[in-house]
């Protein structure tokens, strides 16, 4: 468990690591490689840190698998995981993947939320990623991921998703989001609200004010 500047959660937390995706704006990986000698395109599974959350008394936000993607754990590293979640009832545990599809078999726990993370949605396929998410019947709350912000958003965004996390590229040469790119968001964001990461609102302050949360 580690306390993180990750402006939207608490604590991540990484049971997981590795990842096969392969993303050249990665930043998991640089720090993977800093401290590893074994390939980041290795899938780990880190059993002693399954009772980290336990650990932690006051309620908070949890990010699980922030050095991990969902798509590439085994189906018992899943299970093994979500019973923590189960047992740490005043925590909220939030997972992210590019991949919806196997959310579907999760169980319903009312203290995860289920995220989609894209950088841009311009095409058919990442259209479709997006209208799965929303409408199968996870039962969990729903959220999606756009970071970095490096293209357009050109669907709109279903209410039932609830929340739309969006951030800039960091690292040592980043790709700027275009002004277009933002307002993209705000056009097809619904009645969903945005959660403006810093690294974005400090470039586009007039368009990116956080919403406020919607009643329950």
């Amino acid at each position: 468990m580690n306390k993180t500047n990750i402006e939207w959660c608490d604590y991540t937390w990484n049971p997981v690591t590795g990842c096969k995706r392969g993303c050249t704006y990665c930043y998991a990986r640089g720090i993977h490689n800093r401290f590893n000698k074994t390939p980041f395109n290795r899938i780990s599974w880190h059993p002693e840190r399954l009772k980290d959350p336990a650990k932690i008394k006051k309620p908070s936000v949890i990010f699980v698998g922030s050095m991990s993607d969902p798509e590439y754990w085994q189906d018992w590293m899943i299970s093994e995981i979500l019973d923590v979640c189960k047992s740490c009832k005043h925590h909220t545990f939030m997972f992210l993947s590019k991949s919806p599809f196997q959310y579907k078999s999760w169980p319903h726990l009312g203290n995860i939320r289920l995220g989609l993370t894209f950088e841009k949605c311009d095409n058919d396929i990442q259209h479709e990623k997006l209208m799965f998410h929303a409408r199968e019947n996870y039962r969990n709350l729903k959220f999606v991921s756009i970071e970095p912000l490096i293209g357009r958003f050109n669907y709109l965004i279903p209410e039932p998703i609830g929340q739309v996390i969006v951030g800039a590229m960091t690292g040592r040469k980043p790709v700027r989001p275009t002004r277009e790119m933002v307002q993209s968001v705000i056009e097809n964001a619904g009645e969903n609200k945005i959660f403006w990461k810093d690294n974005i609102r400090v470039l586009y302050p007039d368009l990116c004010v956080n919403t406020e949360a919607k009643e329950e």
